[in-house]
């Protein structure tokens, strides 16, 4: 069945990805069709089946197979940029010569220049050498001079070929300048430095040298409505790190965001996230919507001694495959700020495909669900973490005592994250009271075989791309042939390229959608206005360098901005910032403690960006790194974590 996809093609999540949200409804909708049948068919479904559900026809399902595996200009093969309705595969080859004719024509002669220099190979030789010779060359104001000289020359070339008077372009009214002129413009703009040299640039930069239920009346079936909410943590984090000298530092923190949504039909947490900052903010909310519609699976290896998951431990995409990236239809929040925000509702409506109700002020009683579980996790773990601040004397006295005899020992971040992590897993394993003392897994499996299909999926190009769920950033692609810069898109202060679109001069004056992680800037992903897959851009030198958050470029930026930050182009920024904090930390405020961590964080242990699960799943993220001339990633040294004692720690199991 798959002849038609050489086996090494067979794997989709390689193939180049489009952009649905680029497109009106009715192309979406034709595309979102063409996606599934092509997706069908690689995994052996009769053709008969495929034309029933998708109602793409077998002659149509086959054209659109060939072209998808058809090589592109950029060097890979067209894949899902195939399937975009309308799209144009190639540009227009003319194949039937243009009759003679001694009379001066007008028009019906389309495609005629491009199919005679094919025919005769001296031709573009010779445009070539009006372009090195500098006898065409880009003007100031962008347009081709030197034509006039270059189309004297080009004719009397045709007639040393033995072209006749009555042949093309001299049989033409204005014996064919015009599509010389076509011609000319597309052999100078085809490489970027011969482009800027033709404009008269004196300089021409290096590649990277400018870029680098049950109970609820309201649920009666799974993910019908889940709760959302951020829950302060009462504890004392500390983050680690090396400094400029070697000497490891800690940066002691008091405040830590979670963030949890939860099944109010089963209990089940659905997605949850930590966050290292004094507030958390609408990309906060946004990575755990995105979080929850990741498969989330269990540590293989976790570091804190007597740390384990329970026997029915899990988490529901891990234990239930089929919920994997599984939306829900009701989505109960509060009136954060962070929560109404417009980005936020637009993913939720347009993706998700849920509504979101936002309950009256200060009411938690409208989510008890999740209050209940932030009331459980308080009393299970927090609250009984070393280092906890607590809410009340009384929250104090029930802490763990250290056996070291320090009873305010603070816990690292990374050990919270582990935490958290068994403790979340181990609650939806365990009984719940709420839910006829069933775990809250086995009560959502059993909800699952009973009611059958009852859950809606994402869809399957949301799926694979998950960058796209992020608000798309519309960035017109700069450059000067003139000065000689190559192509590249401004975003958030600083410059982003490829290899790709350093030679796309085409591309110079129109806009890109670019999807961001905002906790990892080092790559986005560009599209085409047409929503066609463009590839990765990497940000220029230094921000390559370490993972940065969206806030913590805009902090850079402003003491940038302030003169109290200075870097060149073979300073890490967030090194360079990391030691102006620890330098002012007697007379910074107590929230820029989270900045500084935050910082701490990024410098000890930056992971590369195609282990970030939101990037990884874009083809092209892991070789984002192979296009530059200078590595883009440094490698550093692994994480020292501090070890809580054994017998300290005792994660939720049960209630």
């Amino acid at each position: 069945m798959a002849g038609l996809i050489p086996p090494e093609l067979l794997d989709l999540s390689s193939w180049p990805t489009v952009d649905p949200g680029a497109l009106d409804e009715p192309r979406r909708a034709d595309l979102h069709a063409r996606m599934e049948a092509v997706r069908l068919y690689v995994e052996r479904t009769a053709v008969q089946a495929i034309e029933a559900t998708t109602g793409v026809r077998r002659s149509v399902l086959y054209r659109l197979l060939r072209s998808c595996v058809a090589p592109h200009a950029d060097g890979r093969i067209r894949g899902f940029r195939a399937l975009i309705p309308y799209a144009r595969a190639k540009d227009y080859e003319r194949t039937k010569l243009v009759a003679p004719s001694t009379r001066t024509r007008f028009a019906g002669s389309a495609g005629a220049m491009s199919s005679l220099l094919r025919r005769h190979d001296s031709l573009p030789l010779y445009l070539r050498r009006c372009i090195d010779r500098h006898i065409v060359y880009i003007g100031q104001a962008g347009q081709l001079c030197g034509l006039h000289v270059a189309h004297r020359g080009f004719l009397e070339e045709c007639r040393a070929l033995g072209l006749k008077p009555g042949d093309y372009p001299l049989n033409q009214d204005r014996q064919g300048i015009r599509s010389l002129s076509a011609a000319l413009r597309l052999l100078v703009t085809q490489d970027f430095a011969g482009a800027a040299r033709a404009a008269g640039a004196q300089r021409v930069s290096s590649p990277w040298s400018d870029a680098a239920h049950a109970r609820d009346p309201g649920a009666r079936r799974p993910l019908e409505v889940v709760e959302f909410d951020g829950h302060k943590l009462d504890i004392r984090l500390h983050v680690r790190y090396e400094d400029s000298a070697g000497v490891l530092e800690d940066i002691d923190i008091n405040r830590v965001w979670l963030l949890v949504i939860i099944d109010v039909f089963s209990r089940v947490i659905v997605g949850w996230n930590l966050v290292l900052s004094a507030e958390y903010d609408r990309n906060d909310v946004m990575r755990t919507i995105q979080q929850a519609l990741v498969p989330q699976r269990k540590r293989a290896n976790l570091s804190i001694p007597g740390l384990k998951y329970g026997a029915s431990a899990g988490f529901a995409g891990e234990v239930i495959p089929r919920l994997e990236g599984a939306c829900w239809e009701r989505l109960r929040l509060d009136n954060a700020r962070a929560n109404l925000a417009p980005d936020t509702l637009s993913m939720l409506c347009s993706v998700v495909g849920c509504t979101a109700e936002a309950g009256p002020v200060a009411s938690p009683t409208e989510r008890p669900y999740v209050e209940r579980f932030f009331g459980t996790l308080a009393n299970t773990l927090s609250h009984r973490l070393p280092g906890a601040t607590g809410a009340s004397i009384n929250d104090i006295r029930r802490r763990l005592v250290d056996l070291a005899g320090k009873d305010s020992l603070a816990v690292s971040f990374d050990e919270l994250l582990e935490l958290m992590d068994v403790t979340i897993a181990n609650y939806n394993g365990t009984p719940h009271d709420g839910i006829g003392a069933r775990a809250p897994l086995e009560f959502l499996a059993r909800a699952m075989e009973f009611q059958g299909n009852c859950v809606r999926v994402l869809s399957e190009p949301y799926r694979r791309q998950l960058c796209i769920l992020q608000p798309s950033r519309v960035c017109r692609v700069a450059g000067s042939l003139k000065a000689g810069k190559r192509p590249h898109v401004n975003l958030l202060g600083v410059r982003y390229s490829s290899r790709l679109l350093q030679q796309a001069t085409d591309l110079m004056g129109q806009s890109l959608r670019i999807f961001i992680d905002p906790q990892d800037l080092r790559v986005v992903h560009a599209y085409l206005e047409s929503g066609a897959e463009f590839g990765t851009l990497t940000a220029s030198r230094p921000w390559h360098l370490s993972q940065h958050s969206v806030r913590l470029r805009q902090e850079i930026m402003r003491l940038r901005r302030q003169r109290k930050l200075h870097f060149g182009e073979g300073d890490d920024p967030v090194r360079v910032f990391l030691d102006f904090k620890r330098k002012q930390r007697s007379k910074q405020p107590a929230r820029e403690g989270h900045r500084t961590a935050e910082a701490a964080r990024a410098v000890a242990a930056a992971p590369s960006p195609a282990a970030n699960p939101m990037t990884a799943t874009m083809p092209g993220a892991a070789a984002a790194d192979a296009c530059t001339d200078t590595p883009v990633l440094v490698p550093v040294k692994p994480r020292t974590l501090t070890k809580i004692g054994r017998g300290q720690i005792i994660p939720w199991s049960g209630t």
